[in-house]
């Protein structure tokens, strides 16, 4: 496949910062699907995707991600372990955890901004996208360092797919290395040198946007929802959770 010479203002370019700067806005509600995993498992076990329902507001957000829930004001934010049964309220502006699931959703990186582009990689058209390939390769190999994968809708111009994958290298004897390769391990990943051999190991990311919407509406739970102020003052789990502990890491 043919890389795509990329200037600032280049279409391809300029699709891709759309796609990402609608995700980068409050209000937002996402349904997605997260993926992590590796070519180089050690547990032998497929990678278990987790779904999560995330509201970003510019004063407000909620995110339930399996049985961890995060609700957040304009200055506290509450994390919940529903397996634990515990709670830990912190103090936390608002934009900062904002900032924090733009970076966890793949697109708060300020790399990605279109002037950068060019000069931290290579933009190939891929099926129902683009393909970001890094100029810098692992060394002494044409292998690029990280490869971000865009699938868009071109309708909207909405991302229903990024994958983030980056590579490393890890030394290994001959006999580990081959022991690897009868497992099925790829063989165009591991590289033979003398009495050593090097594995090139990746690990992703990918994130299915299963629905997006800009519109503004109602948070389906805000912090008061699970913990209150007794009559001392103090922060206390509201009736419901009164079996959680409350770990109170603010000053308030």
């Amino acid at each position: 496949m043919t890389a795509v010479a990329q200037k600032p203002g280049n279409p391809s370019a300029e699709k891709i910062m759309q796609s990402m700067m609608a995700l980068r806005t409050p209000p937002l509600h996402l349904s997605v699907t997260i993926t992590e995993g590796s070519n180089f498992q050690q547990t032998g076990y497929p990678p278990i995707p987790a779904n999560a329902e995330i509201y970003l507001r510019k004063n407000a957000a909620y995110v339930r991600l399996g049985e961890l829930e995060q609700l957040a004001g304009d200055s506290l934010a509450l994390m919940i372990n529903d397996s634990l049964q515990q709670m830990i309220l912190v103090a936390s502006p608002i934009a900062d955890l904002n900032r924090q699931w733009y970076g966890m959703l793949g697109v708060g990186d300020e790399r990605m901004a279109a002037a950068a582009i060019d000069s931290l990689y290579r933009i190939e058209p891929a099926s129902n996208g683009y393909s970001l390939h890094s100029k810098a390769d692992l060394s002494g190999l044409r292998t690029p360092r990280e490869t971000i994968d865009f699938s868009i809708n071109e309708k909207d111009r909405q991302l229903t797919r990024l994958k983030i994958t980056r590579r490393t290298v890890i030394l290994l004897d001959s006999s580990k290395a081959e022991a690897l390769k009868t497992s099925g391990f790829p063989a165009d990943k591991i590289i033979h040198s003398g009495e050593v051999s090097y594995v090139v190991k990746e690990t992703y990311m990918q994130i299915d946007y299963r629905y997006i919407d800009a519109q503004e509406q109602q948070l389906p739970y805000v912090l008061t929802d699970r913990i209150g102020r007794d009559e001392t003052g103090q922060w206390k789990p509201v009736a419901g959770y009164a079996t959680y502990q409350l770990i109170n890491q603010t000053t308030l």
